[in-house]
């Protein structure tokens, strides 16, 4: 019996042994497990974290790091500001009017396509070379998040700068149909702006994505239509003496765009007895034909969106589509709230074959110095005045030459895409050989033919200026781009020629 209890205790006493030990195994492997999942903090990771911390806590309560001011943070569609890595190196041969206003925002609308895209570093590109100052903001409308984040990395050119995104405006019904309308983006995009931005500038420019700077956009410098060898343009009804470039709160400036009154077709749009539209005469409302530049206060800006918005969408139900009605709802918008509008002519040129723009600067050009030289560009050009902008929205064409933004590849800033092949000096010359007869000896020229003549002489002037302005233009503002976008290099060929109303790649 005595063996017996004593084998017991030895097999009892070994087998809590076994237990107490497989009980020690398991808390190690419960160790294990927590090392492996969490990591052990030593003093040092401890010091290392906490001082993370307060330096995190440091930034975020002496920096503001909000892209702007916005009433609505958690918005998707919101102000974002991109700083210039560079310092702007300017070529300009031109300054900003002293006397022109300081606190100026200039606005351009644009889609997130690549037919923009490139469009939108000629406008940066060439602000920067004339010495612009204004804050440029691009708004951008309809952008999905990838392209929202391509769009905030891009070089810019010119400093102040910043993007906006807002939702698609495009699409309207029409007679119980969906359509989609490009520019309607253009007129709501603004009131989204305004709606969402605090900006502090006291006037606003509007400019279109297609525009060239030849000199920066002045205005409130005291000049007057009347005065002698004044450089504002003006061939309205009103008097000279009352045409001047003044802009403030109640009287806004634009570009002449001649298209006429034909927004007047719409006057009934505004739904209000009172209002100016019903009374307006046809050659009043002529004062209101303009377009980009537009330039206003930002209280009549503030004002004018919401209708320039609403009355776009009111013609657009009547004009079929028609690609004015945005430029019609903004003519609309300001008569209805009587704003006295100043229709000038030298702030661009856009084409050869209009009337309204600075074209008779153009003609005046001499065979020396030639546009066509590839020393100049538009704003280095010696010879003055000229127009602030080159609005490239039409066909150019002279000879074998010509411009045509539909037609500029969409891959253009791809770095495998080649440059376009650029016209020679000559271009120009030859214009002075072929016509020498009607400018060195006009009175052999007879009478009946002489202004047609010269308007085919100042046809191929006008297409030359802009052919030899632009292309070169394009090609520097494209490999500016390239240089900071290729770090693998890029194709600097100049391959891209025109033929036959469109840009061939040479291949031989």
């Amino acid at each position: 019996v005595s063996t017996q209890s004593t084998g017991q205790a030895v097999n009892n006493s070994l087998g809590m042994e076994r237990k107490r030990r497989e009980r020690e195994r398991e808390k190690e492997k419960e160790k294990e497990k927590e090392k492996k999942s969490c990591g052990t903090f030593s003093p040092f990771v401890l010091f290392i974290a906490l001082m993370t911390m307060c330096f995190v806590f440091f930034l975020f309560t002496h920096f503001d790091f909000s892209p702007l001011t916005h009433s609505h943070s958690s918005d998707p569609y919101r102000s974002y500001y991109l700083v210039n890595e560079n310092p702007r190196i300017s070529l300009t041969q031109t300054k900003k009017d002293p006397r022109s206003p300081k606190g100026v925002r200039i606005l351009f609308s644009t889609d997130c396509k690549p037919f923009q895209g490139w469009q939108t570093q000629v406008l940066l590109f060439t602000a920067a070379q004339v010495g612009e100052t204004a804050h440029i903001t691009r708004i951008l409308s309809g952008c999905n998040e990838s392209q929202i984040a391509f769009e905030k990395s891009k070089y810019s050119p010119y400093s102040p700068y910043s993007l906006h995104f807002t939702p698609d405006f495009s699409k309207f019904t029409d007679k119980g149909k969906q359509k989609v309308f490009q520019p309607l983006n253009k007129a709501c995009a603004f009131e989204h702006f305004m709606n969402n931005v605090d900006f502090q500038e006291e006037y606003v420019v509007i400019l279109d994505s297609d525009t060239i700077f030849v000199k920066p956009i002045s205005f409130n410098t005291g000049a007057r239509a009347d005065a002698a060898g004044s450089n504002l343009l003006y061939t309205g009804i009103r008097p000279k003496t009352q045409v001047n470039d003044t802009v403030r709160e109640g009287i806004i400036l634009g570009q002449r765009y001649a298209m006429g009154a034909t927004f007047m077709a719409f006057q009934n749009i505004s739904e209000d007895p009172n209002s100016l539209l019903n009374t307006i005469t046809h050659d009043e409302a002529s004062e209101y034909d303009v377009g980009p530049p537009y330039i206003l206060h930002r209280n009549d800006f503030k004002k004018l969106m919401p209708l320039y918005c609403l009355y776009t969408k009111r013609v657009l139900q009547y004009s079929e589509g028609n690609w004015l009605s945005e430029m019609y709802g903004y003519s609309l918008g300001a008569i209805h709230l009587r704003l006295h509008s100043t229709r000038i002519d030298n702030y661009m040129v856009t084409q050869a074959e209009t009337y309204g723009e600075a074209l008779e600067w153009i003609d005046k050009l001499q065979d020396s110095p030639n546009p066509c030289n590839p020393e100049f560009r538009p704003w280095t050009f010696p010879v003055k005045p000229l127009p602030n902008i080159i609005h490239f929205c039409q066909e150019s064409i002279h000879e074998a030459w010509g411009f045509l933004k539909y037609r500029v590849p969409l891959n253009i800033l791809d770095c495998s895409s080649p440059l376009f092949k650029e016209p020679p000096p000559s271009l120009w010359n030859g214009i002075a050989v072929k016509w020498a007869n009607l400018t060195e000896h006009p009175e052999r020229v007879p009478d009946k033919d002489r202004w047609n003549l010269l308007n085919l002489y100042w046809k191929e002037k006008r297409n030359t200026y802009l052919i030899c302005s632009i292309i070169p233009t394009v090609n520097q503002v494209i490999t500016d781009y390239k240089r900071h976008h290729c770090p693998n290099g890029f194709n600097s060929s100049q391959l891209i020629y025109w033929r036959i109303n469109d840009f061939r790649i040479d291949s031989s």
